[in-house]
């Protein structure tokens, strides 16, 4: 997991979880390194629910790129996105 957060230039975090089971966080904190983490993601496509998850991330990601989420309508459709866990 280190060579892919560098890879991506993101930050690798560890932490435990009340199970006690260790988990791996990337965390990006530039716009040019989101870019590379879509870039990673749209080429190397998660699975499952993460995939979902992504899916949803991704609509919100660019409507960010677009400065949508600046707009009320933007802000609505976002929350919607995320209140109804739908795309």
């Amino acid at each position: 997991m280190q060579t892919l957060a560098s890879f991506l230039s993101c930050n690798l975090n560890t932490y435990t979880n009340n199970l006690g089971v260790e988990i791996l966080s990337v965390n990006v904190s530039s716009i040019d390194n989101i870019k590379l983490l879509v870039d990673y993601f749209n080429k190397y496509p998660l699975l499952g629910t993460k995939s979902e998850d992504y899916d949803k991330w991704i609509i919100v990601y660019n409507m960010i790129i677009t400065k949508e989420h600046l707009t009320e309508k933007g802000r609505l459709n976002i929350k919607s996105i995320l209140k109804n866990n739908k795309v």
